[in-house]
């Protein structure tokens, strides 16, 4: 009996969804500045492909999305066009890499619909914070996300992340509700 240790892909149509997608070896090439133009560029894109594109953040060695789809099937041709367009242009822009760009496979999380939007809020609240969580960046002004997306569109305040008086930068910061982000 062979045990399969990644999860079966829950496909719903009509759905957002959280994507994580992790550079080959954990190489850090993302944030270099041709690179995470590329990204972007790409992610803005293939955004074609699936019904929107809600938010995101380029760290150094991983991706988090958070995209809208119609039909779940749009959300596999999305990674894979994706996947392969970036990984040939960072190739041809001369970047020396190990033998790929990305790891294969994407790990991926259905936000679950709620009256009080509890999923969708706490994965647009990660997504940007994770310029804080790796680099002790706040969000307004980190340039490799599309924070202020999020707050033209009320998901959170300018002021998200804002670490209080008296905290040093490296403190966990403090999210506009009193807590602090996670999952």
């Amino acid at each position: 009996m062979v045990i399969s240790h990644k999860p079966h892909r829950l496909h719903v149509d009509h759905a957002a969804y959280f994507l994580t997608l992790v550079t080959y070896r954990r190489q850090k090439i993302l944030l270099l500045p041709d690179v995470a133009a590329i990204v972007i560029h790409d992610l803005g894109f293939y955004a074609r492909r699936v019904a929107a594109l809600l938010a995101y953040t380029v760290q150094a060695d991983h991706l988090h999305v958070m995209v809208e789809v119609e039909r779940a099937e749009d959300l596999s041709s999305f990674l894979c066009d994706f996947k392969k367009h970036t990984s040939r242009l960072i190739g041809l822009a001369g970047r020396r890499l190990e033998e790929h760009v990305w790891l294969l496979g994407t790990w991926d999380h259905w936000i679950r619909p709620d009256r009080n939007q509890r999923d969708f809020t706490t994965h647009v609240r990660y997504i940007y914070s994770n310029c804080w969580k790796h680099q002790a960046i706040l969000p307004k002004d980190y340039p490799y996300h599309n924070f202020w997306e999020g707050v033209r569109r009320g998901w959170v305040d300018a002021s998200f992340c804002v670490a209080p008086p008296g905290k040093a930068v490296g403190s966990p910061p403090v999210t506009d509700d009193g807590g602090t982000p996670g999952p």
